[in-house]
């Protein structure tokens, strides 16, 4: 649960620096708090040895009520970790793509300088 608070904390940071990735980035965390949330509870309340031993045994057929909840909750838990995963990377590509236009102007700049110091403070420019 403490994993999962971090996690969604650091998307919820992201959410908020990118305004076009927000609502879907908070949505996103939301859904995996919640998760976390019931995981958390479900885990708490059933001893480890009958948690382990029914999630193992798929022939049984009797599958407590708890481990269907917890199964479901898994299985959110993963798609939104999933979601705000994609949503970080689109933010990443988008600031790759914005220095790949940065660095391609200030180098359009560079070659049709006509003195050294236009040269040396456009250069600088390009860090």
């Amino acid at each position: 649960n403490l994993a999962v608070e971090r996690f969604v904390s650091v998307g919820e940071a992201i959410a908020y620096e990118n305004p076009t990735i927000r609502y879907d980035m908070l949505e996103a965390c939301r859904e995996a708090r919640n998760s976390g949330h019931i995981i958390r509870v479900q885990t708490q309340s059933i001893p480890n040895n009958i948690l382990i031993n029914s999630i193992i045994n798929s022939n049984n057929k009797s599958i407590p009520i708890d481990n269907i909840t917890l199964i479901q909750a898994a299985n959110v838990l993963l798609n939104s970790v999933t979601k705000v995963l994609l949503l970080a990377d689109i933010v990443i590509i988008n600031q790759i793509l914005h220095s790949k236009n940065k660095v391609y102007l200030t180098l359009s700049k560079l070659e049709n300088v006509l003195d050294f110091k236009n040269f040396l403070s456009l250069f600088s420019q390009y860090g």
